[in-house]
């Protein structure tokens, strides 16, 4: 993680602070270039552009600054692997909370987000949460965290929708997307934790190829 101070040497500087040097979650700007290397930073490396990007911000419930990413591939169809579940890693006041996970390379060891999620990469500033807060906190499902993880589900399954209607101009946009990760948000739908209204939400994002033409129809559309 970079620092977004100057640091001097013998009065000159050698590392330069100001915009290109604070975390995307934390510009109000950034650039296509500082989206794609803090993702090849977050993600552990992976040099394809991400297929889709958002900074989210927010004060209420909770104040958060995060910067979340859709990778381009889904290792998992290919059996190379599972997505770490720790994929999105956690900042308070600056300072990463957590540790990397064994193997992941990128991870924090703390799941900010649903294991259905896993595929979304990122990071989370939340300066709600205590000075002296420790990976075993976060873990313990405290009112903070709860309503971080619920603001973090919320939107990303809002972002998810968002993709869909980019696709008017966009063509095929959401298609890739659920082409590559709607197995994940078809395991969503049969997880306890979400709220009816976001359950409602993601399952008219859901799609299904029909018998009748090749192509792939929304349950709305079905309907």
């Amino acid at each position: 993680h970079r620092l977004p101070y100057a640091i001097e040497l013998d009065g000159e500087a050698i590392d330069a602070a100001g915009k290109e040097r604070r975390p995307v979650w934390l510009q109000d700007l950034p650039s296509v270039q500082d989206w794609r290397a803090a993702y090849e930073e977050l993600s552990g490396g992976d040099r394809e552009p991400p297929l889709a990007y958002i900074r989210y911000a927010a004060d209420a419930p909770i104040s958060i600054r995060a910067a979340l990413f859709i990778p381009a591939g889904n290792p998992e169809a290919l059996g190379l692997g599972r997505f770490p579940s720790d994929g999105v890693q956690l900042y308070c006041r600056g300072m990463r909370i957590g540790v990397p996970s064994s193997g992941s390379g990128s991870g924090s060891g703390v799941a900010l987000l649903p294991d259905w999620l896993r595929f979304v990469k990122g990071a989370v500033e939340c300066d709600d949460l205590p000075l002296n807060v420790s990976r075993e906190l976060v873990q313990s499902d405290t009112g903070v965290i709860r309503r971080l993880r619920g603001a973090l589900i919320g939107r990303c399954i809002r972002w998810f929708g968002e993709l869909r209607r980019q696709s008017v101009d966009n063509q095929g946009l959401y298609q890739r997307f659920f082409g590559r990760f709607g197995i994940f948000m078809k395991e969503g739908m049969c997880t306890t934790e979400l709220t009816d209204a976001q359950r409602d939400e993601l399952a008219g994002l859901l799609l299904f190829r029909t018998t009748a033409a090749d192509q792939v129809l929304s349950l709305d559309d079905i309907a």
